[in-house]
């Protein structure tokens, strides 16, 4: 898989995205704005994932976010806007 399908651009009340172990290499923004006003928790872990879009900026109820085993070297500074996290793996 190398990015995530444009199907869960509608899942606008989509609260959990699980999508680990999957070889993406593409977080997409547009998706992340698309659910950001409920997603409570999202799992990237062990794909091929090297940035975090500024969109996760609108992910305003995310409590848990786990990027665990990707190749992120850094983190946008809208990171800094999900205030409500509770939860958060960026190790290798």
């Amino acid at each position: 898989m190398v990015s995530l399908h444009g199907a869960l651009l509608t899942c606008a009340a989509l609260e959990k995205l699980v999508v680990s172990n999957n070889d993406i290499v593409l977080l997409p923004g547009d998706l992340l704005r698309a659910v950001g006003a409920s997603l409570c928790e999202l799992d990237v872990s062990f794909n091929r994932i090297e940035t975090i879009p500024s969109d996760i900026g609108s992910c305003t109820r995310l409590e848990r976010f786990s990027a665990r085993g990707n190749m992120l070297r850094t983190l946008p500074l809208q990171f800094a806007q999900v205030v409500g996290l509770e939860f958060v793996d960026l190790s290798d």
